[in-house]
């Protein structure tokens, strides 16, 4: 919640600071040297763009540090007890063993139980003896029942706690998700248009741009600007390596006018109403991939927080946009949680549209097939 809060003060204060900046003069001039220097607001100005600055850095630092410490813990916790229900599904497999002797023992008495009766009517006379071990047969075969319901009960219990293992297995976080579709000829048309706009080349004057369509090109999110790579190119001449760029350097600048043409107005909605929203120039996504093939954007915490109670209980998912693409595929990146599907759009209109949404069509609910590696079946 600090974070939070010290992320939103550091926010305020860039505002601040560049509202003071355009609103009055940051600067004077001296009017017999001719030198300028920063006037009190000037001198405000940059102090508060600054501390603004310092804050964000600081709390974007402290988050994604965080955010792994709970990942690390969270596969901790997946491990231990993934080896509890290890050990407690060998208990029953024991367990079953000693059942299945204690029966088969219990078939032998009572066929034993049988023999001795059949001699009992055939026999004129008993001896005291016979007696006492027709007895003490009929005693061993009330013993084994008791040991074969102690044993029924301990397996009950053994269920009973896997499936109590299996709820804490569910308290947890989904790790990742990607969302990929294959682009349209119209839509890679104003991606290609975006490419040949850039002109990135090597030492010896040579230009890369005719390649970048070729190329599947990766971009990560580090703070306010992208890191971009790509990968090789074969041709007749041999492997082409696109150099990586960077969008805070004047050479990669240009890219991100790719991204802005490859992302798509779409908004995901997760089981009962956890919603995911994709848009150029306001939600971008972590990880964006970008080829003829196909464009995917991979969602991790903090862009997505989806609960996996959440997903067990509810396993829908709804796509809202404009018509596009006619197929979604959704993957999870999460070790214990699988499902790996392409979506059939079907695109209607949205009767329950309000007038503060600007996305005209639904696609769903669609239902996921969802299998959790920790769950009993």
């Amino acid at each position: 919640m600090i974070v939070v809060i010290l992320k939103w003060i550091s926010q305020v204060l860039i505002v601040i600071g560049g509202i003071t900046g355009l609103l009055s003069e940051a600067y004077k001039t001296d009017p017999s040297t001719g030198k300028r220097s920063l006037t009190r607001v000037g001198w405000v100005t940059v102090t508060t763009l600054l501390l603004g600055f310092l804050l964000f850095v600081s709390t974007d630092i402290k988050e994604r540090r965080e955010n792994a410490e709970r990942d690390v813990a969270q596969k901790q916790q997946i491990s231990s007890l993934q080896e509890i229900v290890k050990g407690q599904n060998e208990q029953i497999s024991l367990s079953k063993g000693i059942v299945a002797s204690q029966q088969e023992q219990l078939s032998i008495s009572k066929q034993l139980d049988e023999s001795q009766q059949q001699q009992l009517l055939l026999s004129k006379g008993l001896t005291e003896a016979q007696k006492k071990q027709l007895s003490l047969s009929g005693s061993l075969v009330e013993s084994q029942r008791k040991q074969l319901t102690i044993s029924g009960s301990l397996i009950e219990e053994q269920k009973r706690q896997i499936q109590q293992l299996d709820k804490i297995s569910l308290d947890r976080d989904l790790t990742g998700v990607e969302v990929s579709f294959k682009p349209s000829t119209e839509h890679w048309r104003k991606i290609e248009a975006a490419y040949e706009k850039i002109t990135l080349k090597s030492s010896l004057d040579f230009s890369y741009t005719p390649y970048f369509r070729l190329s599947t090109m990766t971009a990560e999110k580090f703070g306010d600007h992208w890191r971009i790579s790509f990968t090789p190119v074969v041709r007749p001449l041999g492997t082409l390596l696109i150099p990586s760029v960077v969008t805070n350097r004047p050479d990669g600048q240009a890219f991100e006018d790719v991204l802005r043409a490859a992302l798509i107005y779409l908004s995901i909605n997760w089981g009962d109403g956890l919603e995911a929203q994709l848009s150029a120039g306001r939600n971008y996504p972590t990880y964006i991939s970008v080829s003829r093939r196909a464009i995917i954007f991979t969602l991790h915490p903090p862009d997505i927080r989806l609960s996996l109670s959440v997903l067990n209980d509810n396993p829908r998912i709804t796509f809202k946009g404009w018509n596009y693409p006619s197929s979604i595929r959704v993957r999870s990146l999460d070790r214990g949680v699988a499902f790996d599907q392409t979506i059939d759009a079907n695109w209607k209109e949205d009767n329950d549209m309000n007038w503060e949404e600007v996305l005209p069509s639904v696609s769903g609910p669609h239902q996921l097939k969802i299998i959790f590696r920790n769950i009993s079946p």
